[in-house]
């Protein structure tokens, strides 16, 4: 699928919202929410991420994010859908409580020519500049986000 808003610069600073397939709210499970932090942080360490922000909401994430030099960003959060989507859909199918069900049930129903998915096509990609006043915007923008949807009072609460 071609996304709408592509990541046209491998190397630029960007903005992403990565949601969940069918906006299911995966990330209410504290084991989930694990998976991604531990994700992050192997992509940071090995892949050739640079994260300046993140925030992970019940079904999406934000990030602010650009490569290392010599990597490049399309592929590196592909290679995170798909890592982090595989160990999400492992722990789904090897659980049968009431909530997993229901949560493979969606997943199974927003497939794609039958091939299970975690997050949609699409990651929302605006290319943000490196100026400082730009990316601290950017960086207000995904702390409120909690704040914006009520989970908390103040950014540092959560």
């Amino acid at each position: 699928m071609i996304q709408k808003y592509p990541i046209v610069e491998p190397q630029g600073c960007y903005s992403l919202t990565l949601n969940t397939i069918d906006r299911v709210d995966i990330f209410i499970r504290p084991f989930f929410k694990q998976i991604v932090v531990e994700s992050l942080n192997y992509f940071i360490e090995k892949k050739g991420l640079i994260v300046y922000g993140w925030c992970l909401m019940t079904n999406h994430l934000h990030l602010l994010v650009r490569p290392k030099d010599g990597f490049d960003l399309s592929a590196i959060i592909s290679d995170f859908k798909a890592f982090t989507a595989k160990i999400i859909l492992a722990d789904l199918n090897a659980d049968s409580d009431i909530r997993r069900t229901w949560i493979m049930k969606k997943i199974r129903e927003a497939a794609l020519f039958d091939k299970l998915a975690v997050w949609e096509n699409a990651d929302h990609p605006v290319q943000v500049s490196a100026e400082e006043n730009e990316i601290n915007g950017y960086l207000q923008q995904i702390h409120n986000n909690p704040v914006r949807n009520k989970i908390v009072a103040l950014p540092h609460d959560y």
